[in-house]
């Protein structure tokens, strides 16, 4: 049944577009013809249809461009922010031997007596003992806020709702 009504609106779309084309095709004539009949015609069927295919395969193609630069424009802006979230990532790294070293070790006895941290007030509940999950939800905020609204797909939106409830709130 979808397949059906794609098919009707193209057609319909189709339609639409040729009998605009004859429309415009046939004042353009009358006001070329004012003042003298040639015994020019209107433009016939055929030609109305070649026209609007070739207007229409003009505009796919010009789709196609568009569809193709927002993509690459996607994937510069994602290698951009990957990159400066590595950069961010290394600068907040520490070597652990180097902190077990300034430690002296402590650090591991103190893992070992601590159970899980109680939530502070700042973070949910539901999220106080799965760090990754926080610091997944920073990284998507952020890439999310360098987005505009308009730009996200079905399928980002989609697969952000089904990770959000999967990892985030355990469904």
């Amino acid at each position: 049944m979808a397949q059906k009504s794609m098919v009707l609106d193209h057609a319909y779309h189709f339609a639409l577009r040729q009998y605009d084309v004859m429309y415009n095709q046939q004042r353009q004539r009358q006001g070329d013809d004012d003042d003298d009949d040639d015994g020019k015609k209107a433009i016939s069927e055929e030609e109305s249809v070649r026209i609007v295919e070739d207007i229409l395969r003009q505009e796919q193609l010009e789709e196609r461009m568009h569809s193709r630069k927002v993509t690459e424009d996607i994937k510069d802006w994602r290698g951009q922010f990957n990159k400066t979230e590595k950069k961010k990532e290394e600068e907040v790294k520490v070597d652990p031997k180097e902190a077990t070293a300034e430690d002296g070790g402590k650090e591991e006895e103190e893992e070992e007596d601590k159970e899980t941290p109680p939530p502070t007030p700042g973070i949910p509940s539901i999220l106080h003992s799965k760090p990754y999950t926080i610091t997944a939800l920073t990284t998507w905020s952020k890439r999310l806020a360098l987005l505009p609204y308009p730009q996200w797909s079905v399928g980002a939106v989609t697969a952000l709702d089904h990770w959000i409830a999967i990892d985030v709130l355990g469904m």
